[in-house]
């Protein structure tokens, strides 16, 4: 499976290459960019992974001559772009636009990513203690392949006790069972 990490650090590739002029955050750093300074010169767009979800089934081999067995199946990134300077909304129309070119399909394809669906830009406008601040935000739906490997333990030895008690508490019969 493609590593939230290295996801993330493909979008940010993307999204970079799509808005040569804007500095893109991810994650961990959002919190500091959004409110407390130093915060990074306007303009900017933070990205941040919301929810990883399973999509379908998944499709899983057996056990190999190791005890490993392959998982395969797809997961939703579902991540949300943050845009912050005079031309909030500007920027993310500029990155929802790149979706549709090849070259993002292509960069994007060459990390099993694809992109689902977005949702609509949304003008968040904040007031920052004396003045407002132009933001925006809006959310997209990527796709990934997953492919993981898990180790398939063998369960040896089964003990089993147990109590057997009539109705005055007395013990009728008590044993211990291996099963190997």
């Amino acid at each position: 499976m493609i590593a939230q990490l290295a996801f993330e650090n493909s979008i940010q590739l993307w999204a970079e290459a799509a808005l040569s002029n804007v500095v893109v955050i991810v994650s961990e750093q959002i919190t500091n960019a959004k409110t407390a300074p130093p915060r990074p010169n306007l303009p900017f767009v933070t990205l941040k992974v919301n929810s990883v979800q399973t999509s379908g089934y998944d499709d899983e081999s057996g056990p190999d001559a190791n005890d490993n067995k392959t998982i395969k199946g797809p997961r939703i990134f579902v991540t949300e772009f943050q845009s912050f300077g005079t031309d909030a909304l500007g920027v993310l129309d500029q990155l929802k636009t790149s979706l549709r070119k090849s070259a993002t399909t292509e960069l994007l394809g060459a990390n099993d990513i694809s992109v689902l669906s977005s949702t609509a830009i949304n003008d968040i406008t904040t007031k920052l203690e004396t003045r407002f601040e132009r933001r925006g935000a809006f959310e997209i739906r990527f796709a990934v392949g997953s492919i993981e490997t898990d180790s398939v333990d063998v369960i040896e030895t089964i003990n089993v006790d147990y109590d057997i008690k009539d109705q005055e508490n007395n013990t009728v019969l008590d044993e211990s069972i291996n099963i190997s």
